[in-house]
């Protein structure tokens, strides 16, 4: 039996108000890092916006090609414009005035009223095949009615915004219906292919397109767009029109076979993770845009999130539980931690991955320990000792003897045994901002959540090597694990605050109150003595806890930022300095349930808190979790639309409060 999907909509009213409207934004994956996304109005606010953003190496590299399309409706001899375009101190044109309905069921839908016919839009992903497809369909009765699509070229990197116009060729491509665009100094193509009607080449640019959101975020925001011509397609019979828009020359388009194999396929998943509620259901959905093949087959990777980071080596091993175990898609948790594992140099597993592993950047002191738990989570659900005892174990006790040894950055276990690393100009940490080159929550030395992460690293070897037999391993990590807790429990306690410091660098013990310290219990390993847990909770939950997130900084201590704006400086100070960020709630809520002992009230408290998010999945990125928002009520999101380790922890906590006893790893 096939699950249903679940559907978001948009109203007539709410769509009429632009300044609302713009503020809700779609996003649509085809697994290999490109994506088309925009808001509900089709009036793109970012750079990273467009209907093909196109990954020239999968997953990286990735490109605005096809940034948007002019829409125009001719019915009876009238011109309707449909399209809405933001330009320095206006709109045009103002197509969002006909615009009657949107949805999301899971794919974008459009409804435009003119005229006394209906025009319907929808976009499909060509799965795998860096290419998207909208389809025109009319309804109602009319004598003349003719659709003409011009669309905007861009042509460059994500990042990037063209301010001068650029050489474009036009040519005709290898198929009926194909025009090719080519960017000449870059070699950029988008190939477009209209189903039915005709191209009619007439070269023009579009100057000054105006994107508020870089506004707000302080960069450059003003684009020139360049129009090869229009699609000129009769629409009187009611006949569908579809447009691809592909990085590649593809074969003629069955749509209506397409979108069927994605529902099917998007089906199929819920099924596959057993979803019972609509939000279950959003966040399931959600998860499956950030998973996506490599340009070789065996190749997974984890998308950190939409629309501009690249894959992260923390953030995967962070998500991987919520996006893929949880999801039951175990072959690719697999093939995702054995990429991960192919590129751990000097015992680090990279922070950021790039397309060429030798470009990878190993800056991270907790991304190896992170390895560990995921290789652990891994076990854990799918039981599999093939994998993990001859492929992923040498790599966890490689990582092990690393940090033993000591590694790059002056990462090691000092004589306490206890993980230190940095120095005041590195940042190695999840919180990572810097201006101006340094540090603005400078953790160097001894951070608690690596301690935290190192115990549970330690724990997890013993584990496995007691399952796999190795006995002398398994007593060596034993004792370790012993000297690590007690280290732990002599350092990071405070007698004066009750709860834990947040660093130790030689005789400075950092105070503030930050969220780091709910590692300590959350982990599958907690390090802190189970009678200081609850002190630890308490406070984290009066002065942290939001309902969108946990806030990295207490209101009450200094430099103590709650509204996350301003130029980019002014948001790096902000991002680690009371920024709310939901991956944290996952831990969180993993705290308390323990420290309730799993109660009925507790996880009834969790799952009340979890359903408070349906308002969310209506506002920003829709059907999804964005990265951070304000500290301060009414913590507005910020940030990405779309976040993988945001989706992945709440997802993963959904799961846990419905759950009871807490489940183990299977080697203990």
């Amino acid at each position: 039996m096939r699950a249903s999907l679940p559907c978001i909509e948009v109203g007539g009213d709410a769509l009429a108000n632009a300044e609302r409207a713009l503020s809700l934004e779609w996003l649509l994956a085809d697994g290999t890092g490109s994506y088309a996304s925009s808001t509900v109005l089709g009036c793109n606010t970012r750079r990273y916006h467009g209907l093909l953003v196109g990954a020239q190496r999968p997953p990286f590299d990735r490109t605005v090609l096809l940034s948007k399309v002019e829409e125009e409706l001719l019915v009876d001899g009238t011109s309707y414009p449909l399209s809405t375009n933001e330009y320095p101190g206006c709109f045009h044109p103002e197509g969002y005035k006909y615009l009657v309905g949107f949805r999301l069921a899971p794919l974008p839908e459009w409804t435009f009223a003119v005229g006394g016919v209906l025009l319907r839009k929808r976009i499909v992903p060509l799965r795998g095949r860096r290419a998207f497809a909208l389809c025109y369909q009319l309804e109602g009765v009319v004598e003349d009615a003719l659709l003409r699509i011009v669309p905007l070229i861009a042509s460059r990197g994500f990042h990037e915004i063209n301010q001068r116009e650029q050489w474009f060729g036009v040519e005709r491509g290898a198929i009926p219906g194909e025009i090719v665009v080519r960017r000449c100094e870059s070699g950029l193509s988008v190939h477009l292919w209209g189903s039915r009607g005709d191209f009619e080449e007439k070269r023009n640019w579009y100057h000054r397109m105006s994107y508020r959101r870089e506004i707000e975020r302080g960069f450059d925001a003003e684009e020139e767009l360049f129009s090869p011509g229009a699609f000129v397609v009769p629409m009187a019979r009611r006949e569908p029109f579809t447009l691809v828009g592909a990085c590649d020359s593809l074969p003629p388009v069955d749509l209506k076979a397409e979108e069927h194999k994605e529902i099917g396929r998007l089906q199929a998943l819920l099924a596959s993770a057993g979803a019972q509620t609509w939000q279950e259901q959003m966040l399931l959905l959600a998860a499956d845009a950030f998973i996506v093949n490599g340009g070789r087959g065996e190749q997974r990777f984890i998308i950190a999130g939409y629309p501009w980071f690249d894959p992260w080596g923390r953030d995967t091993l962070v998500a991987l539980e919520g996006l893929t175990l949880l999801t039951r898609r175990f072959d690719d948790a697999r093939r995702i931690l054995l990429e991960l594992a192919a590129r751990i140099r000097n015992g680090l597993v990279p922070n950021f991955l790039a397309a060429e592993p030798q470009n990878d950047a190993l800056n991270s002191i907790d991304a190896s320990l992170w390895f560990v738990h995921a290789v652990s989570r891994y076990h854990l659900y799918t039981g599999d000792d093939e994998t993990v005892r001859n492929l992923l174990w040498p790599k966890v006790r490689e990582i092990l003897q690393a940090y033993l040894e000591g590694t790059l950055f002056g990462i090691r276990a000092e004589e306490d045994a206890l993980v230190t690393g940095g120095n005041p100009t590195t940042q190695l940490t999840w919180m990572d901002a810097k201006v101006h080159g340094q540090p603005v929550t400078p953790r160097h030395g001894k951070a608690i959540e690596v301690n935290a992460l190192w115990y549970n690293a330690v724990c997890v070897a013993e584990a496995l090597a007691g399952r796999f037999g190795f006995s002398a391993e398994q007593g060596r990590y034993g004792r370790l694990a012993r000297e690590v807790q007690e280290s732990f429990g002599n350092l990071f306690l405070s007698s004066e605050q009750g709860y834990l410091y947040d660093y130790v660098e030689g005789d400075v013990r950092d105070k503030r109150l930050r969220p780091n310290q709910i590692l300590a219990i959350g982990l599958s390993y907690p390090v802190l003595g189970q009678e200081r847990w609850q002190a630890a909770v308490n406070a984290v939950r009066k002065y942290l806890y939001t309902p969108r997130g946990l806030r990295t900084l207490a209101p009450f201590e200094a430099g103590y930022r709650g509204i996350y704006v301003g130029s980019p400086e002014e948001r790096d100070y902000t991002y680690h300095q009371g920024t709310a960020w939901p991956w944290l709630l996952g831990f969180f809520y993993e705290a308390f349930l323990k420290v309730h002992d799993f109660s009925e009230a507790a996880r009834s408290y969790v799952m009340e808190a979890l359903l408070s998010w349906s308002s969310h999945y209506l506002s920003a990125g829709l059907g999804t979790v964005s990265e951070i928002f304000d500290g301060d009520a009414p913590q507005n999101p910020r940030g990405c639309i779309a976040q993988a380790w945001s989706v992945a922890e709440l997802l993963r906590v959904f799961r846990l409060a419905q759950s009871f006893p807490h489940q183990q790893c299977p080697a203990e």
